[in-house]
């Protein structure tokens, strides 16, 4: 295989992995509510209820997708690298909690368990880590996006999203401890629950379409982005520092301002 289709294996497969979090995300809780009823299950209350809920013959189908889905999404989480350390470390640890959900059920019969039980706490921290990458991590591509209509759009989008899952988890909790017999008996918590899946999913979805308009992976295969301290350089000194290869051979994020997309350098002859 060349270099260049190495590369567009490489880039090809993090497009894929991206994809996966899409669908599993949008189609969990969807499928959850579909799968059940064809088995003779009621809507249950929450998603985390379907991993007890029995059908009419005694058995529990639903479980083994509760707990497919969630472990797809940590693999796929601990398996994508983000465009810095702090990234890479929020999603690993939010992949870990992931499966973490899905090894430690929650508590059945309803309240029956902790407040603070092994799978709520993995929950909320889940979602937390994805929190934090949606807060702290997504300048370092989303300066390279040129048209500020869209870079504001994205800005947005991932502001909605970090809102989203980290506020609605905790929700989820305090509704489910301050009015326990009203969480028993209504589809309030799945519909958060689900949202808060949603959110995750649309996440992706905008970074995605981010990573697509700004080239982000795209130069970073070719080395061309970095992440060591710019300070006032102007772009043609910022051009032709990363021409020069004047930063580290690594993974590098982005600094690149107004857009510029450094060109190749012209043949000289000697």
């Amino acid at each position: 295989m060349t270099p260049k289709g190495i590369q567009r294996h490489v880039f090809s497969t993090y497009t894929r992995l991206r994809i996966g979090m899409i669908v599993i995300a949008f189609l969990f809780p969807i499928l959850l509510v579909i799968g059940g009823s064809w088995k003779g299950i009621e809507w249950q209350d929450s998603m985390s209820a379907y991993y007890h809920a029995m059908s009419s013959d005694g058995s529990q189908p639903m479980r083994a997708l509760f707990v497919g889905a969630l472990c797809a999404i940590g693999a796929f989480l601990f398996l994508y690298r983000g465009f810095s350390k702090m990234e890479s470390w929020c999603l690993n640890l939010a992949g870990g909690f992931s499966i973490g959900v899905a090894f430690f059920p929650m508590a059945w019969p309803v309240g029956s368990g902790s407040a603070f039980s092994a799978h709520y706490v993995c929950a909320v921290l889940m979602f937390i880590c994805m929190t934090i990458v949606t807060w702290f991590c997504t300048r370092q591509t989303l300066s390279l996006v040129t048209n500020l209509p869209h870079k504001r759009w994205f800005k947005t989008g991932y502001r909605v999203a970090g809102v989203s899952m980290g506020a609605l988890p905790i929700v989820v909790w305090g509704y489910t401890q301050l009015f326990p017999e009203l969480a028993q008996h209504g589809h309030q918590t799945f519909l958060v629950e689900a949202f808060c899946i949603w959110s995750f999913g649309g996440y992706w979805l905008i970074k995605s379409l981010e990573l697509k308009e700004s080239l982000a992976e795209i130069l970073a295969l070719n080395r061309l982005l970095t992440t060591e301290p710019l300070r006032e350089a102007t772009a043609k000194e910022i051009v032709r520092d990363i021409l020069n290869r004047r930063f580290p051979d690594r993974i590098q994020t982005v600094l690149v301002r107004a857009g510029t997309r450094p060109a190749a350098p012209a043949d000289t002859k000697a």
